[in-house]
């Protein structure tokens, strides 16, 4: 029971956190791909312009909108870039090659027995 009802309690403080600065539910959490696809552009500027304030940009500054508009875009690409990247295989997965011919022979001891294949 108590297991239960601190999991409601998680996930609704969890949820109250999607929220953005004009009030609208976005998923993801922020700089994830489903981030930047549900979050107004206010709360995407919001998210960056704390970033650049820590890089000493005035609040109201051109330099301010150059880098939030920089730091938006080298996250989403990066995040993107790493979503769309293909996972490396270890080589015991992988299939043999078109020219590699295996001649495989299979063998059960009586019926019903776990059947065995050999590949060479």
């Amino acid at each position: 029971m108590l297991k239960g009802l601190l999991s409601v309690m998680l996930t609704a403080a969890s949820l109250a956190g999607c929220t953005g600065v004009e009030g609208e539910h976005y998923i993801g959490v922020p700089e994830s791909p489903a981030w930047f696809q549900s979050a107004s552009p206010a709360t995407i500027a919001a998210h960056f312009r704390s970033r650049c304030e820590a890089y000493g940009f005035k609040p109201d500054g051109p330099e301010m909108a150059n880098c939030i508009q920089e730091e938006a875009s080298t996250v989403r690409a990066a995040k993107q870039a790493k979503l769309h990247r293909a996972p490396s295989t270890p080589a015991y997965q992988q299939p043999p090659s078109p020219t590699t011919s295996q001649n495989c022979m299979s063998r059960q001891s009586y019926p019903g027995a776990p059947v065995y294949t050999t590949c060479f």
